[in-house]
């Protein structure tokens, strides 16, 4: 599934363009995204290893929220959110109950590409999804962060509301 994504609401002068898809074959994900307009605002200070880069958030990051539901209403799996900047810097954390419980997987694998051009950066990583994840049908979102303030964010389907929250499943759609 290919896609625009949307700025959230709270957006007032949108700067970018953002664009996202994700394909599945059983548990391999392919997941590439592509950001147009100002930037990169990055933080060199955050290294390779996705389980060590908290609040890589704060800085221009791509990120995909995937989560298998055995039925369109299981709200309440487990999701995988795997974060990439303009640096190839890169987070990774299974999501158990959105702000209350996740941890960082010990043994994800990933290969990923970053490709950093004048006014435009892409992102793809590959990677197979947790074993311990129910068998089922693949939902999720596309989410952006990017700039400084005001910072802009972006998503496959913004939440209603003021402020911007990307962990309500509720609002992911099905890949």
């Amino acid at each position: 599934m290919a896609a625009v994504l949307q700025p959230h609401p709270s957006v007032t002068n949108p700067l970018w363009r953002v664009s996202g898809e994700v394909q599945c074959q059983g548990r391999e994900v392919d997941w590439r995204m592509r950001v147009e307009g100002p930037g990169p605002h990055v933080n060199p200070a955050f290294g390779a290893d996705p389980r060590k880069n908290w609040q890589l958030w704060e800085w221009d990051v791509v990120e995909a929220f995937l989560q298998m539901r055995r039925h369109p209403d299981d709200m309440t799996a487990p999701y995988l959110e795997v974060q990439l900047s303009p640096r190839n810097q890169g987070l990774v954390l299974v999501i158990l109950e959105p702000r209350r419980r996740y941890y960082t997987p010990l043994h994800f694998q990933w290969h990923t590409e970053v490709e950093l051009g004048e006014g435009v950066w892409s992102a793809r990583a590959r990677f197979r999804l947790p074993d311990d994840f129910p068998e089922g049908e693949l939902w999720g979102g596309l989410f952006a962060c990017l700039g400084t303030a005001p910072r802009g964010f972006y998503a496959l389907a913004p939440n209603p509301g003021e402020f911007p929250d990307f962990h309500r499943p509720q609002h992911f759609v099905r890949f």
